[in-house]
């Protein structure tokens, strides 16, 4: 790439001009977060992080959701160490079964803790790591395209409400997203200057890396191509470790980097064992028979899992990493091969190869997308095709032909950005493991970088062109504005918006459960809170309690369904229901409403009157719990029969436009009697031949 020229955008030359700029731009980046996390309830996932990061620093045990990365859980759960929380006594099933969920559950809801100053301290501590991944970005773009193009970057980076979804929310995503960029940065600084300093940074970093999310693991294949694209173009070394010396012989270099290896090897192995309290142990305190993990969880049987599998079991019996941590890495391994996925209407186990290239075309902005082609295009002109800039025109002649030596600079100079945004997306469009946008993040700071070549367009004679990058910003920050505070919820225009996001993508990508008191204040304003003739019932996805939040309703199959279910006569009222538990996928019924659902659905419905009565008769109740076996079968067909009940309900509300929209993640219908009765009783809103799911067995 190159390092643009002040004169290009004449911009003043008062290096305080410049970070006053950079800092206003953090500001605004950090507000923005801020501001939308106030009114959004807990997340999927910020339950179990948190719990699980406080849990680290309260016992040195590891039992709780270890398979999302240690660093970020104590990050978030940090603030939570000089407050006044209570957490859940330890003697009890759920810790020794390590049940992060359930215990969560105590945590958050159950000891009378202030969640939402929980969940603020462990938002804002995850906003930290976004103003500090824009700051980097700043400064890659920087090197690479001078102040202007830096500028752009950044501006790009703070206003993107893809970024901004996940810059204020407890889990992982930001973290190893700031955590793959700077690993990057460094190693690539190491690669070319080798002392002390960049050494033991880069061992740093790349350890924090590691005990942030599974997914690090990538950074070692890409850190070998980068490696040997490294010695193919055979670059002088610079090394000052004893003294300041240029390497050209290349079996100098090559016992250089070994020297290299070894001590990023030692240095990341101490940072990841420091997470873990330098203990191998996953349990601090063990009795057999009495705590345990899910199976998922074990390292026994992970050696069929491929090259991944055998290396856990070697690193496992050499106890080279903590067992905690193996664990972690073998319930990713195991879970990532089948999963429920969403797309605009189809289902899947196994996923679609196009999943992800369709969530970047819908969930980015379009401005991004603009900018970030207009900066490739400018670095290829630029480089490739060799145009110079106004002050070279005046010292040499044009360029005009495409050289060898081009393509070799711009491969060179990109290489962190390019390698690892190919590697990262091939391994993304292999993946089973289709649940959320979110998974792409690590890959949007390169894109931020780049774009920071559009820079190269602000030259006096190309204003028109000019003029189009700074209309690309304001369009962003009226996108950004306009989204506010649902970022999660975003979907640009090429899907109809986020009203309709719901139809395309479902989960993480849109709902998290993040709208329980956005669903409260509506139902305030429409008179439908508290006492009222007016049934309000609720499908929720996610790990909040709508009885924390004051919402009285009557509850519908949820997920994960933490409480006991019973039978409740459906009638005509409100239905608020989770995008995600509306296109039925994670309800037992998975997937459209189908012959063999109906027929099983007629079935039960010859038993409603008998779960009316297990709920209405205390002594037919103790009749049918007298008998262990009949009342298994009468719980099991009873739960089965919500399920389907709920999902005949939503294959007929898929049909019907919600007549309002709560974040744009739950949505609300107004149902009559009548339309209650057809959706249970009539003929079918939609009715397949047979359930359509990818990847059934």
């Amino acid at each position: 790439m190159y390092s643009n020229n002040e004169s290009q955008l004449r911009l003043p030359r008062s290096s305080i001009f410049y970070a006053a700029i950079v800092v206003a731009l953090l500001i605004i980046h950090s507000a923005l977060a801020i501001s939308s996390i106030s009114n959004k309830s807990v997340t999927f996932d910020e339950i179990l992080h948190l719990t699980g990061g406080y849990s680290y620093w309260l016992t040195n045990d590891y039992r709780l959701h270890p398979q999302n990365g240690n660093l970020p859980q104590r990050w978030a759960a940090l603030p939570l160490l000089i407050s006044d929380v209570k957490f859940p006594p330890l003697a009890q099933p759920a810790w020794w079964g390590s049940g992060a969920g359930p215990l969560g559950y105590q945590f958050f809801y159950k000891l009378g803790n202030d969640v939402q100053s929980m969940l603020w301290w462990g938002r804002f501590m995850i906003v930290l790591f976004s103003v500090l991944l824009g700051w980097i970005i700043f400064l890659w773009s920087r090197h690479l395209f001078g102040i202007a193009g830096g500028l752009v970057s950044l501006a790009f980076y703070a206003f993107s409400p893809t970024v901004l979804a996940h810059a204020r929310l407890a889990t992982s995503d930001m973290a190893v997203t700031l955590g793959f960029t700077a690993s990057l940065g460094c190693l690539w600084i190491v690669m070319h200057r080798v002392n002390k300093l960049t050494v033991l940074t880069s061992g740093a970093v790349l350890g924090l890396l590691i005990v942030t999310k599974m997914s690090a693991v990538v950074i070692f294949p890409i850190a070998l191509v980068l490696l040997l694209m490294r010695e193919w173009i055979g670059r002088p070394l610079l090394c000052d470790w004893r003294g300041r010396s240029w390497i050209v012989d290349r079996g100098e270099r090559m016992r250089i980097w070994g020297f290299v290896f070894a001590w990023h090897a030692l240095i990341s192995l101490a940072v990841v064992w420091a997470f873990y309290g330098f203990q191998f142990q996953t349990f601090r305190k063990y009795e057999d028979g009495r705590d345990g993990m899910q199976r998922d969880f074990y390292v026994q049987g992970i050696e069929n899992e491929g090259l991944a599998g055998a290396a856990v079991v070697m690193a496992n019996g050499l106890r080279l990493l903590p067992e905690g941590y193996l664990r972690g890495f073998c319930f990713v391994l195991r879970r990532a091969k089948v999963r429920r996925a969403f797309l605009n209407g189809q289902y899947s186990r196994i996923g679609w190869w196009y999943f992800f290239p369709y969530c970047l075309l819908v969930k980015t902005p379009i401005p991004v997308l603009f900018i970030a082609l207009s900066g490739s295009a400018t670095i290829i002109v630029r480089h490739v095709l060799q145009v110079p800039t106004n002050d070279e025109r005046a010292t040499k002649p044009p360029l005009s032909s495409i050289g060898w030596p081009a393509v070799r600079r711009i491969l060179y100079h990109g290489a962190p950005l390019w390698v690892f945004f190919v590697i990262y997306w091939t391994l993304a469009i292999r993946s089973n493991l289709n649940i959320g946008h979110r998974h792409l993040l690590p890959t949007y700071p390169a894109m931020f970088v780049v774009a920071g070549g559009a820079a190269y367009l602000f030259q006096r004679k190309w204003k028109l062109l000019a003029v189009a990058v700074l209309g690309l910003f304001v369009w962003l920050v009226a996108e950004s504005l306009m989204i506010w505070p649902h970022y999660l919820a975003y979907f640009n225009q090429l899907a109809g918006g986020p009203s309709k996001g719901y139809r395309h993508l479902v989960d993480s990508s849109l709902d998290w459960g993040q709208d329980l008191p956005g669903l409260r204040d509506w139902l305030k304003r429409e008179g439908l809170a508290g006492e009222q003739e007016t049934p309000v019932y609720l499908s929720y996805f996610g790990t909040g309690d709508a009885d924390y939040y004051g919402i009285d309703v009557r509850p519908l199959p949820t997920f994960p369904d933490w409480n006991r279910k019973e039978y409740k006569t459906l009638t005509g009222g409100v239905y608020a229901v989770s995008a995600t538990m509306l296109q039925s996928l994670y309800t037992q019924p998975l997937g459209p409403w189908c012959e063999p659902y109906e027929h099983q659905y007629q079935q039960l419905r010859q038993e409603e009157s008998q779960f009316q009565r297990f709920n209405n008769d205390a002594s037919f109740r103790e009749t049918v719990e007298g008998n262990r076996e009949s009342h298994q079968l009468f719980v099991e067909n009873r739960n089965l029969f919500l399920e389907l009940r709920f999902a005949r309900l939503c294959g007929f509300l898929r049909q019907r436009e919600p007549n309002a929209q709560i974040g744009h993640s739950i949505l609300i219908y107004r149902l009559t009697d009548e339309d209650v009765q057809q959706a249970l009783h009539g003929k079918p809103a939609e009715l397949e031949p047979e359930v359509r799911v990818k990847g059934n067995s």
